[in-house]
C-alpha cells in the first residue's frame, strides 16, 4: 500500500510494435487493476463486476452478439483450472497419476499432434475462459 492507496486502476491504450494479422492486432486497450490484500479470486469478481457495469451502461444487457455468435455475460462467468482445460480438450490429465499422468511424457507424445489439430479450434474462438491455478 503505497501513499494509502489501496486500489489503483488504469485504463490505458497499448501500441506493440510487432506484426500483424487476421487473430493479432499491436493496437489495443488495456485495463489494470490492483488491490492491497485482494487475492485473484477477489480481482475475478472485481473483473466481472467491471465487464458487467460496462454492459449494463451501453444497454447490451446479459448477451452480446459478435459475428453470429451470442456471447452470455451472465454472472457467473466460468471459471476453471488450467489443467481442466486441457483434460476437456484433450482427455490428458497433467497432474493426476497413472496412465494419463506424467506432463513430460504427455506433452512430448501430443504436442505435434495438438500443434496442427487444434490450431485450427482457436481460429473460431470468440469467447475467452480465465484460468485459475498453475499454467501448464
Amino acid at each position: 500500500v503505497v501513499g494509502g492507496i489501496e486500489r489503483v486502476f488504469e485504463l490505458g491504450r497499448v501500441f506493440r510494435n510487432e506484426g500483424t494479422s487476421t487473430r493479432h492486432n499491436p493496437e489495443f486497450t488495456s485495463v489494470e487493476c490492483y488491490q492491497a490484500f485482494a487475492d485473484y479470486g477477489d480481482m475475478m469478481e472485481l473483473t466481472e463486476s467491471m465487464v458487467l457495469s460496462c454492459a449494463s451502461a451501453l444497454g447490451a444487457g446479459d448477451t452480446l452478439e459478435y459475428q453470429g455468435t451470442s456471447i452470455s455475460l451472465a454472472a457467473p462467468f466460468r471459471r476453471v483450472s488450467m489443467n481442466d482445460l486441457v483434460i476437456e480438450a484433450t482427455g490428458i490429465d497433467f497432474l493426476g497419476g497413472g496412465e494419463n499422468g506424467g506432463a513430460m511424457k504427455h506433452a512430448q507424445a501430443v504436442s505435434a499432434a495438438l500443434a496442427c489439430e487444434k490450431c485450427e479450434a482457436f481460429r473460431g474462438l470468440i469467447e475467452g475462459c480465465p484460468t485459475t491455478g498453475h499454467v501448464l
